[in-house]
C-alpha cells in the first residue's frame, strides 16, 4: 500500500482522525509517515543517493566509532553505498535512514557485536521493511478500511500530542543508553519548530550551522541544513535528560519529578 500526500486520497498518511489515532500506537504511525512520498522525503529513484550515501556514511561512522578512511576509500565506500540504496526504488529516504538507525541500534542483531558492512546495510533494509513496515501497513490498510471517509484532519493539539510522546520516548531512549542519538532528528526538529513546541535563538543556530559546515565543507546546502536541524534535535533530547524534563501533551516542559506528583 503506497500512502502519498495528495489531498484527492480519502485516506492520508497524516492519519487524519482518532479513530486511526487510537488503532495506531505512536511508533506506528511514525513508520506511516516515514513511508509517504513528499518533496523532503523521495523514493530513491527520484532522489540524490549519492548526497544520501553521503549522510548513511557520516551517521555510520559516527554512531559506531568507525576509523577515518583515506579519500579514495570513502569514495570507493560512498559509492559502495549508493549502489546498495539503488537496490531499493521504492523505498524513501527516511524509510532508508530509519533501517539505518533500527539496524546500529541493535534491533535486527540482539545480543550481538554491531558493525556496518555493505552487505549488513542490506540485510538492514530488508529486515525493515519484512519485519517492521510491512505488518505496520497491513494494519493501516485495514484500519482504514473501516475509517469514515470524511474524517477531518488531525488537529494541531494531536500533532503536538504525538510529537511530544516521540520526543519523550527518545529521552527515555538516552536515559537507558547515553550513546543513543536519533538519526531522523532534521524531520523531527522541523516538526517541532512548526508547531511552535521549540524554537532555537539565531545565534544558536548560526553556531550549530558554522560547526557543521566546518566538518562537511563539500556537502550541499539543503544536507548542510539537515545535519544541523539533525544536531538541534539530539540537542534537545540532550537537554530534556540533562535536566529531567519532559514534554507535556501540550507541549509544555515540564520537571519528571513534577509530573509524577502530579
Amino acid at each position: 500500500m503506497e500512502i502519498t500526500s495528495t489531498r484527492s486520497q480519502s485516506i492520508t498518511f497524516k492519519i487524519q482522525n482518532d479513530f486511526l489515532m487510537e488503532k495506531l500506537s505512536v511508533f506506528e504511525n511514525q513508520i506511516v509517515e516515514l513511508s509517504t512520498v513528499s518533496d523532503r522525503n523521495q523514493k530513491l529513484k527520484d532522489c540524490d543517493l549519492l548526497s544520501l550515501a553521503e549522510k548513511i556514511s557520516n551517521i555510520a561512522t559516527i554512531r559506531l566509532g568507525l576509523k577515518s578512511r583515506g579519500d579514495k576509500e570513502e569514495l570507493v565506500f560512498i559509492q559502495t553505498i549508493e549502489a546498495d540504496c539503488a537496490k531499493f526504488p521504492f523505498a524513501t529516504q527516511n524509510e532508508i535512514l530509519k533501517a539505518l538507525e533500527m539496524g546500529i541500534d541493535g534491533h535486527f542483531d540482539e545480543g550481538k557485536d554491531i558493525f556496518f558492512s555493505s552487505s549488513k546495510f542490506v540485510r538492514w533494509i530488508r529486515l525493515y521493511f519484512d519485519s517492521i513496515r510491512k505488518p505496520v501497513m497491513v494494519k493501516f490498510a485495514q484500519q482504514a478500511d473501516n475509517a469514515p471517509l470524511s474524517a477531518p484532519e488531525i488537529t494541531t493539539a494531536e500533532r503536538i500530542s504525538t510529537a511530544s510522546k516521540v520526543a519523550n520516548g527518545y529521552a527515555d531512549a538516552r536515559r537507558k543508553d547515553p550513546a543513543h542519538r536519533v538519526d531522523l532528528g532534521d524531520v523531527l526538529f522541523r516538526n517541532l519548530e512548526s508547531l511552535g513546541v521549540y524554537e532555537l535563538a539565531p545565534k544558536v543556530k548560526e553556531t550549530i550551522y558554522l560547526n557543521v559546515k566546518k566538518k562537511n565543507k563539500d556537502a550541499p546546502e539543503e544536507s548542510v541544513k539537515g545535519i544541523c536541524q539533525n544536531t538541534a534535535y539530539n540537542d534537545f533530547i540532550g537537554m530534556l535528560v540533562e535536566l529531567e524534563f519532559m514534554l507535556t501533551e501540550s507541549g509544555e516542559l515540564v520537571n519528571l519529578n513534577q509530573n509524577e506528583s502530579n
